[in-house]
Formats: structure tokens, sequence, C-alpha cells
């Protein structure tokens, strides 16, 4: 994974959570959209685009299993099953 690869994880990971907490379905480009309006200055995701955000989601889970973070059973996914299209 690259640098930017990681950011932009990083910056999906909190809209993750919150869309886990509430349970509703999200498109890819809804949790673009999200991102974006949280980081209005951030030109890596203001320039995401929703073909490619697939492997960014699986740094993020990949990233998530080190032994400080929450356990596997309370972090949300970014699996097609969750996100709808």
């Amino acid at each position: 994974m690259t640098e930017l690869d990681m950011e932009i994880a990083a910056l999906l990971y909190p809209v993750l959570v919150d869309v886990a907490r509430s349970g509703e379905p999200i498109s890819f480009g809804d949790l673009i959209h999200r991102t974006q309006e949280r980081h209005p200055d951030n030109i890596a995701i203001q320039h995401q685009v929703p073909v490619g955000l697939g492997r960014r989601c699986v740094y993020g889970r990949q990233g998530l299993s080190r032994p400080d973070m929450p356990r596997r059973e309370s972090r949300p996914e970014c699996t097609a099953r969750k996100l709808s299209h």
C-alpha cells in the first residue's frame, strides 16, 4: 500500500464507524462524499473516486488488525455486503 492509500483509509475510518453504528447502507460514492465534507481541504480525498476505494478499505481493515485496535467484532467492515453500490 502507498502513503496515499494509508491517508485515504485513515480519513475514511471515522465515517465508516458512524455508518456501522447507524446500520444504514451506504454506497462508495456516498462514503467518499461524507468524508470529503469532513475534510474539505484534503486534496487526496477531494480527488478520490469510487473506483479504487475498495483496496483502500482493505488497507484499513488490515491496519486494524493491530493488537492496540478494537476487537474485530466491534470494527466496521468496508465490504460490498455492507456497502450498497
